[in-house]
């Protein structure tokens, strides 16, 4: 056997296992049809197999195979329109009897009443109300048609059309998506203002996130959901208005699409691939920064000389590249129908581990951010983080009284209740003994004006200009990663889901923690080396 007809053989085989129900799922969204679809599929399939054993060797396979499958649904849909306009509508019309019943009719009703029910729940609201009506109230045309003030017309072509539909269901063997026994997770990222509840308040079941996974880049009818999920049409009509209510799912013709971007988990890991490449280079400009910034971090921002220059490294690695990703992640939120100004993301789940550090902060006042804590959840801190939460009432207090300048002796007997209760941010006088006239100490950095004072800092050292072009390099990256999955209705949200991509706290912190350069504290929750206290604006 030659070499061509050696790698003829094998794209035919390539293509019966592997591109077969890829196709006929093709053919079933564009002509929405199961009879049809399998005889454009089987069209396709004829016209490929013939080109490979002539010896065709295409270079891209699946592009070769998708081209051909493209041109002959263009075909079919010209043809289908040719047929259209010949189409006699008082056919239709004249072939439903008001109540006489044909041949056909009787076939519909001597099947057994388990199919007749199961495809009655596959059909559309329009047309199954008449289809009930009809074949199971066995109620007239003309009855049919005053009861829901229709034109009797109307409902004898609605009436010839969804039998013919009821037809092709009874007689297909469902199969129905993998979704329906095996339900995919997908998690959200919300921001902006939300007082309504939405759109937390409608993703709560997961009914409605694999509607919306489905539904994602994917435009599909109400019974291509239905089979996907292994949804009845009545539940899925009321789940996808509701839906579309909330903003999260939009109808354009009979189709229902997402209207935020959902990043499929083989999206995701390309994205998590590329930080994976730039992480070392990053995490060694972000160590030297830091390290060279510690005796000036020293002198502007501490206070105790409890806080070790390792206190001062964990708030500067962490800082610095919360600095960096802050440059390329902003979007303004959308304007919602009902006036309120949020964005929505959406992520599949992976199998892989993105490691994760998150920036917490409680307002303490008007004048902005006032603490804050990186929590680097993969070492166990985030029980710190839930301490100080059950005191979140207490400590702006604790940082007014630290601006004001009081002494221990002049508080109230509620606000030294708070040195023992916040420990862990102040002390009074040495070795812990209380003296009445000593100041209280912040154990964390005290950084007055926010923000804009740490990026002043950070971007003195003349490597911060090196770690923002990397990141700008970074970012534009991720967002042609995800511009390449996703179609036109979400392009302008995809701004802000490559800057949720290109958060890059964790994979720092662990970069500098296996190369030794960060120790995980013995006791993380009495390590003050997360925290730190700004106060004034927060830009």
């Amino acid at each position: 056997m030659n070499a061509a007809a050696c790698t003829a053989e094998v794209l035919i085989h390539e293509y019966c296992s592997d591109y077969l129900s890829k196709l006929f799922y093709f053919c079933l969204k564009k002509t929405g049809s199961p009879t049809e679809a399998e005889d454009l599929s089987s069209d396709i399939s004829l016209q490929i197999l013939a080109a490979l054993k002539k010896g065709t060797v295409p270079e891209n396979f699946s592009a070769w195979v998708f081209k051909i499958a493209k041109n002959r649904y263009r075909l079919w849909a010209i043809a289908k329109h040719r047929a259209s306009e010949l189409y006699d509508t008082d056919a239709e019309t004249d072939s439903v009897p008001d109540d006489t019943r044909g041949v056909e009719d009787e076939l519909i009703l001597g099947e057994d009443i388990k199919l007749l029910r199961r495809e009655l729940a596959f059909i559309s609201s329009d047309y199954r109300d008449i289809l009930v009506a009809f074949y199971i109230d066995d109620r007239s045309v003309k009855d049919i048609a005053q009861s829901l003030d229709l034109p009797e017309g109307t409902v004898k072509t609605k009436l010839f059309r969804a039998r013919k539909l009821l037809k092709e269901g009874i007689n297909m063997a469902r199969e129905f998506g993998p979704k329906s026994y095996k339900p995919e997770e997908v998690s959200f990222i919300a921001s902006g203002n939300q007082p309504s509840g939405l759109p937390w308040s409608a993703v709560q079941t997961m009914f409605a996130r694999n509607v919306l996974l489905e539904a994602s880049d994917n435009p599909a009818t109400l019974g291509e959901l239905s089979i996907a999920l292994g949804i009845a049409s009545p539940y899925m009509e009321e789940e996808a208005e509701r839906l579309v209510a909330a903003t999260l799912l939009k109808k354009i013709g009979n189709k229902y699409v997402t209207n935020f971007p959902i990043v499929s988990a083989e999206t995701h890991k390309k994205a998590f691939d590329i930080k994976l490449e730039v992480s070392p280079k990053r995490a060694e400009l972000i160590d030297k920064i830091a390290e060279d910034l510690i005796p000036e971090i020293r002198r502007r921002f501490v206070r105790s000389d409890r806080i070790t220059d390792e206190d001062i490294k964990w708030w500067a690695v962490c800082e610095c590249s919360t600095l960096a990703e802050k440059a390329y992640v902003g979007q303004p939120a959308l304007v919602r129908e009902n006036g309120e100004s949020w964005s929505f993301y959406g992520f599949e789940d992976t199998d892989f581990y993105d490691p994760f550090v998150s920036l917490n902060g409680f307002a303490g006042d008007a004048s902005g951010r006032d603490l804050s804590a990186f929590v680097p959840h993969e070492y166990n801190v985030a029980n710190y983080w839930s301490e100080l939460g059950k005191h979140s009432d207490a400590i702006p207090s604790v940082i007014g009284i630290i601006k004001s300048g009081k002494t221990y002796g002049s508080l109230s007997e509620a606000e030294k209740k708070f040195v023992a209760d916040l420990k862990m941010l102040v002390h009074v006088g040495e070795d812990g003994k209380i003296v009445p006239d000593v100041l209280w100490i912040p154990d964390v950095l005290w950084i007055e004006g926010g923000d804009s004072v740490c990026f002043e800092l950070f971007n003195s050292h003349p490597l911060f200009k090196e770690l923002l072009k990397l990141d700008s390099e970074l970012y534009n990256r991720l967002l042609e990663t995800v511009r390449a999955e996703s179609n036109s209705l979400v392009k302008e949200q995809l701004n802000g889901v490559a800057g949720i991509l290109s958060h890059m706290r964790g994979l720092t912190v662990r970069e500098e923690v296996n190369a030794g350069r960060l120790k995980v504290p013995e006791d993380a929750y009495n390590s003050v080396c997360t925290l730190a206290f700004y106060c004034g604006a927060s830009d």
